[in-house]
């Protein structure tokens, strides 16, 4: 990880020693999203000029899954690491798009998906419609199939290396990353879960995170009491897990709005520790 990084890390572990529900966010939120929204424009307008391409693969129960996958301008060059990015429930991979220049910037291929019953991935594959509002427990424990389809498709494009391997996810995405990460051990090197839960919907990342050899960064804000109990837990549980709490920040993705200074970081670090492998 970055030194950046790992400063936040330590003042992390001095928070984690206070209860995640004792504190009270007044952030000043028209400086915080003035920040954020300088992110969003720049890397709005980079996004925009590049030549992301929109895709699709079936899952092994037949969704069909979107998204947009995003090559660096070396890709011509020789074979990248590769970023899955994993939204929230009832968000899209836009919620990424910020994000998406700077993994660019660093080498990195990007795959941006819509889970299952999101954005443009609501259909099976013989046209039937299918809304997250509808779904069955068992649909929301069939997330993971969504990346591992995400997965097999990397494994056929040309200049991926999809032996290396980091999922990004946020809340539920963030479970799923987790789970997804164990079922493949030999492909996924990195994994970062903004805002994850013990629970959520069935995916259980408890279940699994002690499994994982690599590198795991569970992040999470006091203001979101839930997801900071639950890193507190979770990384007890992990083999190696690095935790940042913040003091205040939202849930999932919108931890980029109170901290758009992830956005950088973040994708310096992960294109850091791919690379090394």
């Amino acid at each position: 990880m970055s030194k950046y990084l790992l400063s936040i890390v330590l003042i992390a572990l001095l928070i984690l020693s206070l209860s995640c529900t004792q504190f009270n966010s007044n952030a000043q939120e028209d400086v915080v999203n003035q920040d954020y929204n300088t992110y969003v424009e720049e890397s709005g307008m980079l996004v925009n000029s590049l030549n992301g391409e929109d895709v699709g693969f079936l899952t092994t129960d037949k969704f069909a899954i979107k998204g947009t996958f995003y090559q660096p301008e070396s890709a011509n060059d020789k074979k990248a690491p590769v970023i899955i990015l994993l939204p929230m429930l009832g968000k899209t991979r836009e919620t990424y798009k910020p994000m998406i220049p700077y993994l660019l910037k660093n080498g990195l291929n990007v795959l941006a998906i819509d889970f299952r019953g999101h954005g443009e991935s609501i259909y099976m594959d013989d046209d039937t419609q299918k809304d997250y509002k509808q779904f069955t427990n068992q649909d929301w424990q069939n997330l993971p199939l969504d990346v591992d389809a995400a997965i097999q498709f990397l494994s056929e494009e040309e200049y991926v290396d999809a032996n290396k391997i980091a999922l990004i996810g946020a809340s539920i995405g963030a479970n799923t990353a987790i789970i997804s990460n164990s079922k493949h051990p030999d492909k996924v090197k990195l994994t970062v879960a903004l805002s994850p839960g013990l629970d959520y919907k069935g995916l259980k990342p408890g279940d699994y995170i002690s499994s994982i050899k690599n590198n795991i960064d569970l992040v999470a804000a006091k203001d979101d009491s839930y997801s900071c109990e639950s890193v507190e837990k979770l990384s007890k549980e992990a083999y190696k897990a690095f935790v940042i709490i913040f003091p205040e920040g939202g849930h999932g993705t919108d931890l980029f709005k109170s901290h758009p200074d992830l956005i950088v970081n973040f994708s310096n670090s992960i294109a850091k520790e791919l690379k090394k492998n």
